[in-house]
């Protein structure tokens, strides 16, 4: 038995190239090894786990879980995000707040107007249908509104929903809106 264990040994060693030669202790627990097969008394090969290492397939099996949660946590984080923002999406301007509101399919973007002074209302709209605002009177200007924008919505509709509040008076002449008391 030792005879043949010394035989595998040498064989080893002349088949690797010198740079690479197999420990003694390597070639010792190969030779058993296959011992143990041929006698059918041979154990499960573990990896080996030397130096603190563990198994290239745990290291494996590990990236690809952790991919995997980091991958539906930027899903799960992109799927909170687009609920918030298709709900209602903020930004505050001075002592004014625009929301942006989802819309229906097929009536173009929304906006809601909260508690938004009237100039800063027609500032944001006007530019969208070409128009500039000219104030007749200066008390509209500061005059606080909530309501509602829709950019399919024609201009003089809009207006029209405006010259509903008491005491305001908007009227289109060409390209520009003139806003006044009533």
């Amino acid at each position: 038995m030792k005879q043949k264990n010394n035989d595998l040994r040498e064989a080893l060693r002349r088949h690797e190239p010198e740079e690479h030669q197999l420990s003694v202790d390597f070639a010792d627990r190969l030779a058993e090894r296959l011992q143990q097969s041929r006698e059918g008394t041979a154990t499960v090969c573990q990896p080996s786990t030397e130096k603190g290492r563990q198994p290239r397939w745990f290291r494996k099996a590990a990236a690809i879980f952790l991919g995997i949660v980091l991958v539906s946590g930027i899903a799960l984080a992109a799927v909170l995000f687009s609920r918030s923002s298709g709900v209602q999406e903020a930004r505050s301007s001075g002592n004014t707040l625009v929301q942006r509101s989802p819309s229906p399919i097929g009536e173009g973007r929304g906006e809601a107007f909260t508690n938004i002074r009237l100039d800063s209302l027609l500032s944001n709209v006007a530019p969208y249908y070409g128009c500039t605002v000219v104030y007749r009177d200066a008390q509209p200007r500061s005059l606080r509104i909530s309501t509602t924008w829709n950019q399919r919505q024609p201009l003089a509709a809009f207006l029209e929903l405006l010259n509903e509040l008491d005491g305001l008076r908007l009227i289109t002449e060409g390209d520009t809106i003139f806003v006044s008391n009533k």
